[in-house]
């Protein structure tokens, strides 16, 4: 769009119309930063995706908690699931971290979702025992939105099938026990 835009404006030649638009794309680059920054308060009319940076050191460190939990030398390259999608608990986040992982112990693995919106428990289930996960990290129920979600329709479904379930076990709590995370026993 912007460069059909810039197109229509060079063809136009009006310095006047060109430097107006230019001002309008300026303030917004500098409201849309701001957000991201978290210098102004979010604001939902401009973009819904949109959330500031969060530098909450807590969630980073259980992130890396988690991601040291899942991933050790014996068990590289091997799929893990989170459970969630939320902006500081996402499979790509953990993803990173496990790439950092890379970086310093020589070794990773995989992280991914139920399925990226998944509405349909039993394709998220099958999900899990197609990758052949080897944990599944997901937040307790009571730490869980119980608004509705688009993102995370399955979570709690699947969490309770997982609970029900001989094919994983719980292990022990990470941290501040918001998480819980499962291992798959039969492989």
């Amino acid at each position: 769009m912007t460069i059909v835009i810039s197109w229509i404006l060079a063809k136009a030649n009006q310095k006047i119309i060109v430097i107006f638009i230019g001002l309008i794309f300026a303030f917004q680059l500098f409201w849309v930063h701001s957000q991201a920054l978290g210098l102004t308060s979010i604001d939902p009319n401009i973009s819904y995706w949109l959330y500031p940076i969060d530098q909450n050191d807590a969630k980073k460190k259980l992130l890396t908690n988690i991601v040291n939990a899942t991933c050790n030398e014996s068990e590289k390259e091997r799929y893990n699931i989170i459970g969630q999608e939320l902006p500081w608990f996402n499979a790509n986040s953990a993803s990173y971290y496990s790439v950092k992982q890379l970086l310093t112990q020589g070794f990773h693995c995989y992280y991914t979702s139920l399925g990226y919106a998944e509405k349909d428990v039993d394709k998220a289930w099958q999900r899990l025992l197609d990758l052949n996960v080897n944990h599944i990290a997901m937040l307790r129920p009571d730490e869980q939105s119980q608004t509705p979600d688009p993102l995370n329709q399955v979570s709690l479904p699947i969490l309770k099938r997982i609970q029900n379930s001989s094919k994983f076990k719980l292990l022990l709590p990470i941290d501040d026990k918001s998480i819980l995370l499962y291992k798959q026993v039969s492989h």
